[in-house]
């Protein structure tokens, strides 16, 4: 629903008499911002961190997965193969990305010229393949790792994947894809690739120069949708830690504040009111443990939620994706700051309103710190609302 008014008032906005309404789906995107790939992290492999027991898994395995990734892992350092010595490339989707942007939709039969040519590009290879490899990335974090499921994403098998795509077992592919359904993977340098170039990639020929497009503009209101048009020039300066280079002029938000760690009460607070409204924590605990004898189907829930919300906490922690703020008790106003500056240009600007933690808080010290010494702040505007300064 967001999405879908983000268009309307674009549309609303922009609207020209005698014009159709533009076509806007390459520029309007739907995912959880927060958990995605960049080309750098895939060009590392997968963490030993990803083995990490969530909810439902066996820790004896989680163990001998985590010895097998590191073993894999290192083997294949040792035998110095360079292929997987620089950042993965983007094929041809930044050009082609730009090149969809310049298309015209002045008349009802361009505008549809260009949502056939913007399908032809998510169903191409190097879209589809891309996003395979990245939701792998992902998915290991959060795979099963039961007796009844013991085959997980490793070094070898995420490796396996980018060398043939084609060569990933049918119940592996349905299970990466439910993942990325279930927890909406989004990669930012696959959702915006004319944004976002490979720090490692030569100038395409025929790519648009920066000069020649408008400006980046992204929406991270609610983590759930973004939105850019730019070229990545190939002189912008590489963002290594990321593995791109480029990234929007403008980030404006207003982000989620939440804890990531599931909330009892709250999850309670609808489905079962007496466990909600507990008289302390340990009686909650109580009736939460018996739950597989007098509510089986909610006690299913609440442990899938349980184990959705470790999966996510546990990517923020272990991924490598968030190393300023990914730690403590996360909550997720700290990581969508974090976010906002990686996926900005050197030259942009991002203006987000979030608690005064961001600035004072134990786990968010080491990013406000590193702000202050790359001279990346500009300002800080802390509200007092005690006296009702905005009355509503």
């Amino acid at each position: 629903m967001a999405a879908e008014l983000c268009r309307v008032n674009l549309w609303l906005e922009s609207m020209e008499p005698g014009k159709p309404l533009s076509f806007l789906d390459h520029h309007i995107k739907i995912g959880n911002s927060l958990l995605g790939a960049t080309p750098a992290l895939l060009a590392k492999g997968i963490p030993d961190e990803a083995f990490d027991a969530i909810e439902g898994d066996d820790k004896k395995l989680c163990t001998r997965f985590k010895k097998a990734n590191k073993k894999e892992r290192e083997d294949a350092k040792n035998k110095q193969s360079t292929l997987f010595s620089t950042p993965l490339k983007l094929g041809n989707l930044t050009t082609v990305y730009a090149a969809l942007s310049a298309l015209p939709d002045d008349s009802l039969e361009q505008v549809a010229a260009k949502a056939d040519r913007y399908e032809s590009l998510v169903a191409s290879n190097d879209y589809k393949f891309g996003r395979l490899l990245a939701d792998a990335w992902c998915a290991a974090f959060v795979w099963k790792k039961t007796p009844e499921f013991d085959f997980p994403i490793t070094e070898d098998v995420f490796r396996a994947i980018e060398q043939n795509p084609h060569s990933v077992a049918p119940w592996m592919l349905a299970e990466i894809r439910r993942l990325a359904t279930q927890y909406k993977f989004f990669h930012w340098h696959l959702e915006f690739p004319n944004v976002f170039g490979a720090a490692a990639a030569e100038p395409q020929p025929g790519a648009i120069a920066p000069a020649s497009m408008p400006p980046a503009v992204g929406d991270g209101a609610d983590g759930r949708g973004a939105g850019g048009d730019a070229a990545a020039g190939a002189n912008a300066a590489p963002n290594e830690q990321m593995g791109w280079t480029g990234g929007f002029d403008c980030i404006l938000g207003n982000p989620v504040w939440e804890r990531v760690k599931l909330q009892e009460q709250e999850f309670f607070a609808t489905r079962a009111p007496d466990i909600a409204n507990a008289a302390n924590a340990a009686a909650r605990k109580k009736l939460i443990a018996a739950l597989p004898t007098t509510n089986p189907p909610l006690w299913t829930e609440w442990c899938d939620a349980l184990r959705e919300s470790q999966g996510a906490s546990q990517f923020m922690r272990e991924s490598g994706r968030y190393p300023l703020c990914g730690v403590g008790d996360i909550n997720t106003f700290a990581v969508f700051s974090e976010l906002n500056r990686a996926v900005l240009a050197p030259t942009g600007r991002a203006a987000f309103i979030v608690p005064a933690g961001i600035a004072t808080d134990d786990t968010t010290k080491a990013f406000f710190d590193d702000l202050v010494k790359k001279s990346s702040l500009a300002a800080v505007y802390h509200f007092e609302n005690e006296d009702k300064l905005f009355a509503d």
